[in-house]
């Protein structure tokens, strides 16, 4: 994942004393059938929208993405509405294919899974291997959520030869880094980035969850664990990277708190440890410190200078906010940030007449938007319906 448009650079966030210029963390899937038995949490319920509501923002908001950047001939997603020419990209895209596989949940539709198997077999062709470790173990994560909802053997496949690749050529035994351990973010071995340790930690440890197999669970404690002991600060804060000096770089987004909130709670999963819950809490923290005001309440504040990359990042940190508040309902100010998050979003970031979603959910949307930020949106609004209580929306959330 980059944090600037289309370019493999990452830069620092441009404003907001707040937050900088980005926020966010990421997808989510169900587990073992062992693990399905114990009765999962109940999302908090939203006070402000019924579910009946709640979920036809969803489904909206999810429509508008499949209406406006699904392109059905090339089995992909445009990176723009209008269309701009350029494709959505591997991770964004991930993510996309993720919310597809959400709105499946929801709703049934086949749709959704029709195009989701498109894409997958278009993929099959484009080839799944990338540059950049935290872009495959996207994919993976969206991958194992497909295989979640039909139980494609062959999908459980593809998120396994993604991870392989992570675990075989990511990490640093002290081959190239000033500060040996972690994997880095690029085969280039220009840095390790939360990115790139957070998400291979959450996607092995659900892999383990789907599969049993003991090393991604081994795998997911370790790349965890160093990056939890090396790159947190005393509050929670997750530094952003380390470059390949061993320096690290605090720059402040919130999907790197999101990663690291989504794969504590996966290993609290995976082993029912709880001193990962309390890790997640820490997390938290920063985030809901780190908001803008609008008029339902504060809500997650990418900065004004977000584009790009940036701007899915708040649909991550929402979806791993939310799933901490289903493991702990007492979470400190997350029910009330949740709420006002899908508020602001329907009520101001959306237009009304295009179903598309600005970055900015204090601000209305432009005129054009990217994939990006539409799947932020729908990330964000289908968790809503799920805490708003509708039977398919809890579900959903309660099977990832």
């Amino acid at each position: 994942m980059r944090h600037a448009a289309r370019s493999h650079a990452r830069t620092p966030p441009l404003t907001s004393p707040a937050r900088g210029c980005a926020l966010a963390a990421f997808t989510a899937l169900p587990l073992l059938a062992a693990c399905a038995a114990r009765p999962a949490p109940v999302p908090a319920a939203s006070a402000r929208v019924d579910p009946s509501a709640a979920a036809l923002r969803a489904d909206a908001a999810a429509g508008a993405l499949l209406d406006r950047f699904w392109d059905g001939g090339a089995a992909d997603f445009v990176g723009a509405a209008p269309p701009t020419g350029e494709r959505g990209g591997y991770w964004v895209s991930a993510n996309a294919l993720d919310a597809l596989a959400a709105a499946a949940e929801r709703t049934g539709a086949p749709r959704w899974v029709d195009a989701a198997r498109a894409f997958v077999a278009a993929q099959d062709l484009r080839g799944w291997i990338r540059d950049f470790f935290d872009d495959e173990a996207w994919m993976a994560l969206a991958l194992l959520r497909l295989h979640a909802l039909a139980g494609d053997p062959a999908d459980l496949a593809r998120a396994t030869a993604l991870l392989e690749d992570v675990a075989a050529n990511a990490p640093d035994a002290g081959c190239c880094g000033a500060s040996p351990g972690g994997l880095w973010w690029d085969r280039a071995h220009t840095q390790k980035a939360t990115a790139s340790n957070a998400i291979p930690a959450l996607a092995a440890a659900r892999l383990y969850l789907r599969t049993g197999d003991g090393r991604w669970l081994d795998f997911a404690r370790t790349t965890y664990g160093w990056w939890r002991d090396h790159m947190v600060g005393a509050d929670g804060q997750v530094a952003d990277h380390e470059d390949a000096s061993g320096a690290r770089v605090w720059w402040r987004f919130s999907y790197d708190q999101g990663a690291m909130i989504g794969a504590a709670l996966a290993l609290r999963a995976a082993t029912g440890d709880d001193a990962y819950l309390a890790d997640a809490r820490r997390f938290a923290a920063p985030l809901v410190a780190a908001t803008r005001p609008t008029p339902f309440g504060p809500v997650l504040f990418d900065g004004a200078g977000c584009s790009g990359d940036c701007d899915l990042f708040k649909g991550i940190a929402h979806r791993h906010l939310a799933d901490l508040l289903a493991a702990d309902p007492a979470a400190p100010g997350v029910a009330a940030l949740l709420a006002a998050d899908g508020e602001a979003a329907w009520e101001i970031a959306r237009d009304p007449s295009s179903g598309l979603f600005g970055v900015d959910w204090g601000a209305p949307a432009p005129a054009s938007t990217s994939l990006a930020a539409q799947v932020s949106a729908a990330m964000a609004l289908g968790v809503e319906a799920a805490r708003a209580g509708s039977a398919a929306g809890v579900r959903a959330l309660a099977a990832r």
